[in-house]
C-alpha cells in the first residue's frame, strides 16, 4: 500500500489569508502544502505530495476549493492524469468551479504506462474523508495524453470492479502507441468527451466507440467559434 510521509499539521493563517513567507497547511491534513499557493487566484489551497508503492513514486498535486463553496456531503473527487512531466492549468480552474477536490496525478519514473494509476485511484477513494471529499466514486479525467491515460483507467478500474468510477471526463484525448485506445470499452463508466484541435479525430473516434459499446457519451465541441466549455466540464464533475 501506499504511505504518505509524515509531517507536522497546520493551520489556517490568521483571518483565512494566504500566508505567502511560509508553508500553509490545513489542519489534520497529513501533508505538506506548497508555497506556490499565493500565486493561485481561486483555489483556497493546495498540496503537493508523493505516493508510494513499493519502489514507486508517484508525484501528485491535490488543489483544495474554497470550503464555503463544499456542500455538506463533501466534494466531488477527481483524479486527473496528466502527461509527463505536464502540469494542467485547467485542475486550478476546475477545482474551484467544480468545488471538487482534485488530485492531478503525475507519471513515474517509469514513464506513464508504468501501471500505476489503479494504485493511486484507490488510494484516493480510500482517503476521500482526509481530503474532505464525498465517499461518492471517483471521477477520472485528464487532457491530451493524460485523457489517454484516464481512458485506460475507467476500464481497468471496471475491469477490477473496485474503486467505482463515477464518470471519465476526456479533454482533447491524445492516443498514441504507448497508450492506444480501449478496444474492450463495454460497462466503462459514462464519458464526457471534448473534441478539439489537431487531436478532434481522436476524440470522437473513441466517443463512437463507446457509444457503439452501450456507453453514454456527451461529446463537447471547442473550437475557434465555441469558447472552452468549463463550466460544462465543471458539471460533469459534480
Amino acid at each position: 500500500m501506499s504511505a504518505l510521509r509524515h509531517t507536522p499539521k497546520y493551520g489556517y493563517p490568521a483571518g483565512g489569508r494566504l500566508c505567502r513567507s511560509r508553508t500553509t497547511a490545513l489542519q489534520d491534513r497529513p501533508f505538506p502544502f506548497s508555497r506556490v499557493v499565493a500565486t493561485l487566484r481561486h483555489v483556497t489551497l493546495l498540496a503537493d505530495l508523493r505516493l508510494r508503492f513499493g519502489s514507486t513514486r508517484l508525484p501528485a498535486r491535490v488543489y483544495l476549493p474554497a470550503p464555503s463553496a463544499v456542500p455538506a456531503a463533501g466534494a466531488p473527487l477527481v483524479l486527473w492524469l496528466t502527461g509527463r512531466g505536464a502540469r494542467d492549468v485547467l485542475c486550478q480552474d476546475l477545482s474551484a468551479a467544480a468545488a471538487a477536490v482534485v488530485i492531478e496525478l503525475g507519471c513515474g519514473d517509469g514513464g506513464c504506462s508504468d501501471g500505476y494509476e489503479i494504485e493511486a485511484l484507490g488510494w484516493a477513494a480510500e482517503h476521500a474523508p482526509e481530503l474532505g471529499a464525498s465517499a461518492e466514486p471517483v471521477t477520472v479525467a485528464g487532457q491530451l495524453a493524460g485523457a489517454a491515460r484516464a481512458a485506460r483507467l475507467a476500464i481497468d478500474a471496471h475491469e477490477s470492479g473496485w474503486p467505482v468510477v463515477r464518470t471519465q471526463v476526456l479533454v482533447r484525448p491524445a492516443f498514441s502507441d504507448l497508450c492506444p485506445p480501449p478496444s474492450a470499452v463495454a460497462g466503462a463508466a459514462p464519458a464526457t468527451i471534448v473534441t478539439s484541435g489537431a487531436r478532434r479525430d481522436d476524440g470522437r473516434r473513441y466517443a463512437a466507440r463507446l457509444r457503439n459499446a452501450g456507453v453514454e457519451v456527451r461529446e463537447l465541441v471547442s473550437d475557434a467559434r465555441r469558447a472552452f466549455p468549463l463550466h460544462d466540464l465543471a458539471r460533469a464533475l459534480q
